[in-house]
């Protein structure tokens, strides 16, 4: 697993792999539904399939034999040996050269910008762009200026002068926290890295991996832990001039990332900088779903952007131009020691809005990513929709609370689930196979649209649900044997199933951008999907209810606080 990750780490940063190539090449890979790049480094080059227009994977294995009976994948080759020794990647020639080049693409899928030999480039003047009338070229994929040579080249990135302190809350990171200590102090351009280990009562091997690379240390009681509190007392022991804020199951895709950062913090002139995430190869449809949906709201999907106060502040605004992330939040330590991080939830986005509050500005990078996902189950997203909303209101004076009941809001939480389970996703299995995304998306609307029809059940017990998760269905039945809910007369009148029709339209979005056709297996990802998004919906309306709270259910109300709000 870790040389695979290796490999995708490095194909990655050499943008050689063209995955809207793949996929309209290999329909089998887009009907599967998973990750391109995944596919390529574990079958598709074995299968002989090439990674882009600009790489023939036969050709290279039949010309390079020493790469085919060593049984290694050949863009791995090239990239790490091939292209400096010269070694042809297509079978086109060029007439009067030595070496082979690719002739100029007539149409790429995503730019018309000519895709060159590195050989050729360098043996010929600068103002090669200018001949042909483009601005920038590609190097087998790779969109370069002629004046700043690949980015990728360790030799050729920026060199700073400067100790950078990374600092990481620990508890049980689990084996590969040892591949993470050892991408983070490789690192490349700086003087010196510093680990800043926070650890809260790591009983795996998390202390021992941290003390083989000689990182700073500090314990604390789990029990004192909290995500301010952790990374504040990381800074106070830190000793370098920059703070790199992260944790311990993200991980940098290459060796210059930092170095990437520390640049774009330094040429942007901000005061501190964050970056997107990638979801790791097995990250589920629903964390690509809120992933994808995060960064188009913040607007950094296809670019960078550089965020400050806005000029008419309001709880949307600021969540847009104040974000920051602990996932990769670097910022000098002088300036991080004035402000210090406050509160157990959300430390990184309040930080965000006090700094540019106080007109400073902030960059969040779509361009430059780190490998992070979780597949948490349902029951932390309801959760997690819970805080979330309690957290906005308490800092946002205009994020507006639907004025809903708690017990209204527990019968539509009993209603939703029966709804979906036994009449949505029954008839989603029923449909014909395969079928057009665009046709699937109207059908789940459709049924969706059948609740003000649909009667509430009657009292049960959702244990005996195996569509969801322990935790989940054992939670449905406390609020419902609490609440008394036993039936209602009548249909539907809720408010979660209205909510969900955003939340699929979103769903049906993201997936455009991978998918047309939709094959039987993928229904288990996509209802598994639903019912994260039912789920979180449910806990943002019960922490409506909550704020609305009134004397008759105040007992109720906080029996749910204080079982919601634990270990988020």
């Amino acid at each position: 697993m870790i040389n695979e990750l290796y490999h995708y780490i490095i194909i990655t940063k050499s943008k050689l792999f063209d995955r809207a190539y793949y996929l309209r090449n290999y329909p089998d890979v887009l009907h599967a539904d998973v990750d391109t790049l995944w596919h390529f480094i574990r079958i598709g080059w074995k299968e002989g399939r090439n990674p882009s227009q600009s790489f023939n994977t036969n050709y290279y294995l039949n010309e390079n034999t020493d790469v085919k009976q060593a049984n290694i994948n050949p863009l791995i080759h090239y990239i790490k040996f091939g292209r400096k020794e010269g070694r042809a990647p297509n079978p086109i020639p060029h007439p009067g050269m030595g070496k082979y080049i690719f002739e100029p693409v007539k149409s790429c899928p995503d730019t018309e910008i000519p895709i060159f030999n590195k050989e050729y480039i360098q043996t010929h003047p600068k103002k090669l762009d200018e001949d042909l009338g483009f601005e920038k070229i590609k190097i087998y994929g790779s969109e370069i200026n002629l004046d700043d040579k690949s980015r990728n080249d360790y030799e050729n990135i920026t060199l700073y002068d400067t100790k950078i302190s990374i600092i990481i809350p620990t508890i049980n990171a689990g084996d590969d926290f040892d591949f993470l200590i050892k991408m983070l102090i490789n690192q490349k351009g700086f003087h010196e890295i510093e680990i800043v280990i926070v650890d809260s009562g790591s009983s795996d091997h998390t202390l021992e991996i941290a003390n083989r690379y000689g990182a700073k240390i500090i314990e604390i009681p789990n029990e004192e832990f909290s995500h301010s509190h952790a990374r504040n007392l990381g800074a106070k022991n830190a000793t370098g001039e920059y703070l790199l804020f992260t944790v311990q199951d993200a991980l940098p895709p290459s060796l210059t990332w930092l170095n990437e950062l520390v640049t774009g913090l330094k040429t942007k002139d901000v005061s501190a900088v964050s970056c997107a995430e990638l979801p790791r190869e097995n990250a589920d449809l629903f964390y690509h779903v809120i992933s994808w949906n995060h960064y188009e709201f913040l607007d950094v999907n296809k670019h960078d952007r550089i965020l400050a106060m806005p000029e008419e502040p309001n709880h949307f605004n600021l969540r847009k131009n104040g974000q920051l992330s602990d996932l990769a939040c670097l910022i000098p330590a002088e300036l991080f020691r004035k402000y210090q991080y406050r509160f157990s939830y959300a430390e990184d986005l309040d930080l965000g809005i006090r700094l540019i509050k106080d007109g400073l500005k902030i960059a969040f990078l779509g361009s430059t990513r780190i490998i992070h996902s979780h597949n948490r189950p349902a029951y932390y997203f309801l959760k997690r929709g819970y805080v979330d909303n309690i957290f906005l209101s308490e800092i946002f004076e205009d994020f507006k609370i639907p004025q809903l009941k708690l017990l209204n809001v527990i019968e539509d939480i009993a209603f939703s689930y029966n709804f979906l389970i036994k009449n949505v996703f029954t008839k989603i299995q029923a449909l014909s196979f395969p079928i057009q995304l665009s046709t699937l998306h109207m059908e789940v609307k459709q049924y969706l649209g059948e609740a003000k029809t649909y009667p509430y059940p009657i009292k049960t017990s959702y244990q005996e649900n195996m569509s969801l998760d322990p935790e989940l269905s054992g939670f449905i039945d406390i609020i419902i044997n609490k609440s008394g809910y036993t039936q209602i007369d009548g249909n539907y009148q809720g408010n979660l199933i209205e909510a969900m029709f955003g939340f699929v339209n979103i769903t049906f979005e993201y997936l455009k951008t991978t998918h047309d056709i939709i094959d039987k297996p993928f229904i288990e990802s996509l209802t598994a999907c639903l019912t994260k998004e039912i789920s979180i919906l449910a806990g943002a309306h019960l922490a409506y209810a909550y704020i609305n709270r009134s004397d008759e259910d105040i007992e109720l109300a906080a029996f749910l606080h204080s079982i919601l709000k634990a270990n988020v």
